[in-house]
């Protein structure tokens, strides 16, 4: 018999997921082209909303610090960008991001 631990949170997933990982190594490592541009939608929500999740299971201070006006900081205006890049820097999300709209 295998036993899992439980999952008392089954909503919460992993800010960065194994795709994250595997693109992160192919692009560095293996040649494999980044996108042409990088999309809110596809690129940096998804890892905004995971982050997100985690306030319910983590009680740093900084939570309310971060939006959750998806649009704005979907903006490409110059100071939602600083909006942006505080939120995605403030939870470490990812480097590439944070430059990419920065």
């Amino acid at each position: 018999m295998i036993v899992g631990p439980p999952d008392y949170a089954p909503e919460v997933q992993g800010v960065v997921t194994l795709y994250d990982i595997l693109a992160d190594v192919g692009h560095a490592n293996f040649g494999v082209p980044a996108p042409a541009q990088i999309s809110f939608t596809n690129h940096i929500f998804p890892m905004l909303l995971r982050t997100r999740r985690l306030q319910w299971v983590n009680s740093d201070p900084n939570w309310s610090e971060v939006s959750e006006d998806w649009a704005a900081l979907g903006n490409n205006t110059a100071a939602l960008r600083r909006c942006a890049v505080k939120t995605l820097t403030m939870f470490a999300i990812s480097k590439a991001c944070c430059n990419a709209i920065a």
